[in-house]
């Protein structure tokens, strides 16, 4: 039987790490991991330094303290060893150690899983298109997967709910805090009817760095990705990026039916336009028909999709709750959690804060490195930068964490490889790869032919 407190201790120093992973190939077990002296997976060339020590200092203190939130709220933990754990996930680099898990395990197993994503922005035809796909493709069996945000990710879960069929929302926060509590409620019917998921321990709150890996897990757990609406520099094309390293079919919504610049680079480079449901299910079962179109008006779209148009009453009733259960979620929908400033990483806990995480310490960009270690130096170029240049780029850095830190700081205006910046930060390149994601969708980096990379400032 797996030991939790081990995969617990385990994932709080390596979770969601390639090193991580790689040590479970090898030796099947967080026990089998955590029973051997790190050191041994340095010179083995499996950890770096750094991680070891992380290894070595693994809060035991903390795995109980997480067990324990888990089995109060009645918040499940799967990992490698459980036979819940999808096949498809573990294929990838970087397979989590440890997920929390909220509803119905048995989706994690389904034969056939798509994910749909797209922006929180979306026009009510690319909404109308997301509810038309999370639709039909739970007509037909298959599990729709998706973020669980506001939205094309809404979309395509309520559409999924509606025909009855299953549903995955991968959250970037942990099952303790509200974050978006204005999908309080799409939340509450997904865990009924579906499954809530997470990386994030019990009481974290979310954070604009955790969305990249968050998407890493959804283009995982799916066959294929399906991007609804995309502006060129949209996060939804992080979760297509990965599907495409995964080697998994990647889908983009036709212009015809709805433009967006993100869709229609996809499609250039090789992604399927879709123009109807049909496209998408024949994916899982070739002998399906056309379905029903994806073109529409937006005229049509469900009164969930559209909550701000509806009166308090109203609300309460297309979700099955009190008036007075109903009146916290709406005043979210009057004024989005966003507009009040309650917007990523800013608590929204819906449970004492005694029991809450401790919060994050402070050092930002040097939490990237060992105590004892300074930052790298940006390499100088060879003529030296105007001082304003320089500012702009310790101003930068100084609000970048992780690896996303560590990559931005070994970058200057020459061009390097992907490889060149791994071998500098002593990082793999799969977190490299999710860095410059980050750091692109930032406006700081710029992405040059030949799998190299720039810094703009």
């Amino acid at each position: 039987m797996e030991n939790l407190i081990d995969w617990l201790k385990f994932s709080l120093a390596l979770n969601g790490t390639a090193a991580g992973a790689e040590l479970v190939r090898q030796y099947g077990t967080a026990e089998e991991v955590l029973r051997r002296d790190p050191d041994v997976y340095v010179l083995q060339g499996l950890l770096t330094e750094q991680q070891a020590e992380r290894l070595k200092n693994a809060d035991e203190i903390r795995a109980y303290a997480i067990l324990s939130q888990c089995l109060q709220f009645g918040w499940q933990i799967v990992t490698p060893e459980s036979p819940y754990y999808p096949e498809s996930l573990r294929a990838i680099s970087d397979f989590p150690l440890v997920l929390y898990a909220d509803g119905d395990l048995s989706l994690l197993s389904a034969a056939h899983t798509a994910a749909i994503v797209g922006s929180r922005g979306a026009e009510p035809a690319a909404l109308q298109a997301a509810y038309l796909l999370g639709q039909a493709l739970s007509e037909n069996g298959v599990v729709t997967v998706s973020g669980g945000a506001v939205g094309i990710d809404s979309a395509a879960h309520e559409g999924a709910l509606t025909a009855g069929g299953g549903t995955i929302a991968v959250l970037g926060n942990g099952f303790g805090a509200n974050y978006l509590p204005e999908k309080l409620f799409m939340r509450r019917r997904i865990r009924q009817n579906g499954l809530l998921l997470t990386e994030s321990e019990p009481f974290t709150e979310t954070s604009r760095a955790v969305f990249p890996r968050r998407n890493r897990i959804i283009a995982g757990l799916a066959a294929c990705t399906v991007v609804v609406r995309a502006d060129a520099k949209s996060g939804s094309l992080i979760t297509a990026r990965h599907a495409e390293r995964f080697g998994r079919r990647l889908f983009a919504l036709s212009p015809a039916v709805c433009p967006s610049d993100g869709c229609e680079n996809l499609i250039k480079n090789g992604a399927v336009a879709l123009k109807t449901a049909g496209d998408l299910v024949r994916f899982f079962l070739p002998d399906a028909g056309a379905g029903v179109s994806l073109k529409n008006d937006g005229s049509v779209l469900p009164p969930l999709l559209r909550p701000h148009t509806l009166t308090l009453e109203q609300f309460a009733f297309v979700n099955g709750v009190s008036v007075g259960e109903a009146r916290y979620v709406y005043a979210y929908i009057r004024q989005p959690s966003y507009e009040r400033g309650n917007g990523i990483g800013r608590a929204q806990t819906l449970f004492p804060a005694a029991v809450k995480s401790p919060g994050k310490k402070p050092g930002k960009a040097q939490r990237a490195f060992a105590p004892e270690q300074a930052a790298p130096a940006a390499p100088h170029p060879e003529t030296e930068a105007a001082p304003a240049a320089d500012n702009a780029r310790q101003e930068a850095l100084a609000a970048l964490e992780g690896d996303a830190a560590a990559v931005f700081a070994a970058l200057g205006d020459a061009p390097l490889t992907v490889d060149d910046v791994s071998d500098r930060c002593e990082i793999p390149v799969s977190r490299i790869f999710t860095a410059l994601t980050e750091l692109e969708l930032d406006g700081l980096i710029r992405l040059l032919p030949g799998n190299r990379v720039q810094a703009v400032l």
